[in-house]
């Protein structure tokens, strides 16, 4: 029956795209609603496959694009009014009736197939619709299958847990620690200019790409919960994915140095809203100074936030009401997380209780060794590992010189343990220090995506390859 639905959709997406290269845009239009309306069906008897996610993510966009583009035509010229600016079309001769232009259509479009070229798709005469690899920087080659196409923007709740001293006003937290964990909820707005794997782009970039639209996520309210409120919110928000007929999740965020409460809130945000969690995204911000001269001090204070971030964690996993926690751990919040599992291991009451569901180390600032000695802590506690590491890393490539040592986040030497997959990750060029690709190169975002469903093993995930070193199989991202 699985079979015989998705032949049918395909049939009717491969039309839709030859309807576009025709510029057949009415009729597309209704093959792309019939298509929408095939795929709710499908929804209400079960979970969607991938393909058809991809399938639902392309038709919803290029319907967005007629609808914005329908007008009411008649004999002569029209002029068409789009954001502020406005054109001639041109002069066709039909009844009074809804049409589409076919000159407002393609020009956004960019002739429909130059267009999919430049978003990483092409679409064959056939109506076949293929992945690109050619693209050089591969822009959109994921995010138009796992981000919002038309961002309506809006706010997006992330919940917190904190060790940091709450400010003078009562609406932030600094850089000073405390000694109890403050838990809450804050609502960052998500803009309509939004980019996938981006928090907002600097002047200069804007200037590039010649687009000078408010992209910037913003802290817009924080409220502080007590415990019991916190997690029956919490357990509320569950409820209403429970009631939606998928299981909740919830995945939890921890930052490294040089971060302030308020970014490690916006990072966390844009994760979620860009990975569609189905749940909650949730952070725990320790006291990092927030400067990039104060890298000591925050070393210091990871050691001594362990506890409160082995509660909070523990707390979280035991209270949320998700079926399965996961957590993202960012350089130096490595040594947290990995003293975390050593309290868990050797703490008879809770070491039983407690099971994650994947774990993500991005880009991990800890030592080597220290890390492959305790290594044997994740497997035991999750259902899988992964390591991502890059020697395009320029952050934790000078924290190996400043401590003259290897570290677990940057090759050469390669960290490979069993029972954790170690992912070596190119130079995505996504920032200067090459040091948060996780949450902003495509591919990464999109492997972390797929993990989140599927918990696939790398072999059987898009875009990663297998590679020899000293005898032991890693993976590498190809470029």
């Amino acid at each position: 029956m699985l079979c015989f639905e998705m032949t049918n959709i395909q049939q009717l997406f491969k039309q839709f795209g030859r309807l576009i290269l025709e510029k057949n845009f009415r009729e597309a239009h209704k093959y792309g609603r019939l298509i929408l309306s095939e795929l709710q069906k499908s929804k209400k008897e079960r979970q969607l496959s991938f393909e058809e996610t991809q399938i639902e993510q392309h038709v919803n966009s290029k319907i967005a694009i007629f609808e914005k583009y329908k007008t009411n035509s008649t004999v002569g010229r029209k002029t068409i009014k789009n954001k502020g600016t406005s054109f001639r079309g041109q002069r066709i001769r039909v009844k009074r009736t809804k049409c589409y232009s076919p000159r407002t259509i393609s020009s956004p479009l960019k002739c429909a197939g130059k267009h999919l070229q430049k978003k990483g798709l092409t679409i064959d005469r056939s109506g076949q619709t293929n992945i690109s690899r050619s693209s050089k920087k591969q822009k959109s080659r994921y995010s138009r299958f796992i981000s919002n196409q038309e961002v309506s923007g809006g706010v997006y709740p992330v919940w917190f847990g904190t060790n940091r001293k709450v400010n003078e006003s009562k609406n932030g937290f600094t850089s000073e620690r405390c000694d109890v964990v403050t838990y809450g909820k804050v609502d960052v707005y998500i803009p309509e200019g939004h980019r996938f794997g981006e928090t907002g782009a600097s002047f200069w970039m804007k200037l590039k790409r010649g687009d000078f639209t408010d992209d910037s996520l913003k802290l817009k309210k924080m409220l502080i919960r007590a415990h019991e409120v916190f997690y029956n919110e919490l357990k509320s928000e569950m409820e209403k994915v429970h009631a939606s007929g998928r299981l909740p999740h919830a995945v939890v965020f921890l930052h490294g140095y040089n971060t302030s409460f308020e970014e490690s809130a916006i990072r966390a945000a844009q994760i979620g809203f860009d990975l569609k969690i189905d749940g909650a995204i949730a952070f725990f911000s320790w006291p990092s100074q927030g400067t990039k001269i104060s890298y000591t001090a925050d070393e210091a204070t990871i050691e001594a936030s362990e506890q409160a971030i082995t509660n909070f964690l523990v707390d979280f996993t035991r209270n949320c009401g998700a079926d399965k926690i996961h957590i993202i751990a960012h350089s130096m919040g490595n040594r947290g997380l990995i003293r975390v599992l050593q309290r868990i291991a050797a703490n008879a009451e809770i070491r039983s209780e407690i099971k994650f569901g994947q774990i993500f180390l991005a880009a991990p600032d800890i030592d080597r060794d220290l890390f492959k000695n305790l290594a044997h802590l994740y497997p035991q506690y999750s259902e899988r590992t992964t390591l991502y590491a890059s020697n395009k890393d320029h952050a934790v490539h000078i924290s190996a010189m400043l401590h003259a040592a290897p570290r677990a986040g940057y090759f050469p030497p390669y960290t490979v343990v069993p029972g954790i997959d170690t992912i070596t990750v190119p130079e995505f060029d996504v920032d200067v220090l090459g040091h948060s690709y996780f949450a902003k190169a495509e591919a990464l975002l999109y492997d972390i995506y797929s993990l989140l469903r599927l918990d696939n093993s790398p072999d059987h995930r898009q875009r990663i390859k297998s590679v020899e070193y000293e005898g032991e199989k890693i993976w590498s991202f190809f470029q």
